[in-house]
């Protein structure tokens, strides 16, 4: 961020510069410095032109800040901001993208708001790993309805609250482009949504290629998956986000078990909202 505020220092406020604030800010979000990202938000969305997409990102990140702290008021109206804004864009192609891709983001983190500062139980790698074992034995699809099973309800009756509220902000015609309500909130579906809440939690022990069990894992090493690694990366994750769901912990473990270490890192690298600027809808 020095290095790039240099250059662009003598354009003031360049866009370019903004663009990479908001990058910066967001990586404080995702490691859940949340006062502190949500000052970085506040100050883009001042300098930011009001009409432009920066200035909607800003807003959005803006109201998972007040997510993730639970201020549901403030989070729900600035959502409505960003959705408002966002039904003013031209391309149908672009709008729905953005518009599925919101929804989604915003179920994730209602997840992840319920699940921070929960605990059921005491987490142990041990008890992580013997029950990771157990599960890797299930499909794909198994796990996510356990996952789905295992949340907490006030994370359940969040989504449903946030959802709901958001998509009203939408046109009917887009509106009917979404999944319905009843499918949103299946067993399978919110345990998906779970796991890229998850993964948004464990992501970086797990795939940081300078740790021991990525290592291993790359190596496809049998001491890797009988040595409680996934669990000890898991464990430490949850330690990090005051996350003590045991069952949550095992699922995630077991799912990355399933995969060999570049195919999960690549999968499940948690996407952000402005790298939908360089996708095609």
């Amino acid at each position: 961020m020095k290095a790039i505020q240099s250059v662009l220092a003598p354009y003031g406020d360049h866009h370019r510069l903004l663009e990479c604030r908001l990058w910066y800010f967001e990586t404080l979000l995702d490691a859940n410095n949340t006062a502190l990202a949500e000052s970085g938000f506040h100050g883009i969305r001042r300098k930011a032109h009001k009409k432009k997409r920066l200035r909607i990102e800003a807003t959005f990140f803006l109201g998972i800040c007040y997510l993730r702290q639970k201020k549901l008021q403030e989070a729900k109206t600035v959502l409505r901001i960003v959705l408002s804004a966002l039904n003013q864009e031209k391309s149908s192609k672009t709008r729905q993208f953005l518009q599925k891709r919101i929804i989604e983001r915003i179920e994730e983190e209602s997840i992840l708001t319920e699940l921070i500062g929960v605990e059921d139980g005491t987490l142990r790698k041990e008890d992580i790993h013997n029950e990771a074992v157990k599960l890797v034995q299930k499909t794909e699809d198994e796990l996510f309805e356990l996952l789905g099973r295992n949340i907490p309800y006030r994370a359940f009756a969040l989504l449903q609250d946030v959802r709901n509220d958001a998509i009203l902000h939408l046109s009917i015609a887009d509106r009917k482009l979404l999944p319905p309500a009843g499918y949103a909130t299946q067993e399978r579906q919110v345990g998906k949504r779970a796991f890229e809440a998850l993964k948004r939690v464990g992501w970086n022990t797990l795939c940081d290629p300078k740790s021991p069990i990525y290592k291993l894992w790359s190596q496809k090493m049998p001491q890797v998956y009988t040595g409680g690694y996934f669990a000890a990366a898991v464990f430490t994750a949850f330690q990090d986000w005051h996350i003590g769901l045991p069952f949550l912990a095992a699922g995630l473990a077991a799912i990355a078990m399933k995969y060999a270490a570049t195919e999960f890192c690549d999968l499940t690298r948690p996407e952000s909202i402005m790298e939908t600027r360089r996708k095609k809808a």
